[in-house]
């Protein structure tokens, strides 16, 4: 299954949507379909997810996996 493409917002701003207020806050996070991207893009950046957890490396070979083997 593929992940959505998400976006948070760059400073917090009001938008109006059928004239009525929305407010937008910094850091929250919608998906690229979003109607509020479509309309303000330049109030929105890509979404990086980061990790502080350490790669683990496979201790064995999966099935029908060599090793080792030059």
């Amino acid at each position: 299954m593929a992940r959505a493409a998400l976006y948070q917002v760059r400073e917090s701003f009001i938008g109006s949507f059928d004239g009525a207020p929305v407010e937008f806050y910094k850091g929250e996070v919608y998906e690229a379909d979003d109607p509020a991207l479509k309309r303000w893009p330049h109030n929105f950046i890509p979404l990086v997810l980061r990790t502080t957890r350490p790669t683990v490396e496979q201790a064995t070979a999966g099935p029908g996996e060599k090793r080792g083997a030059a």
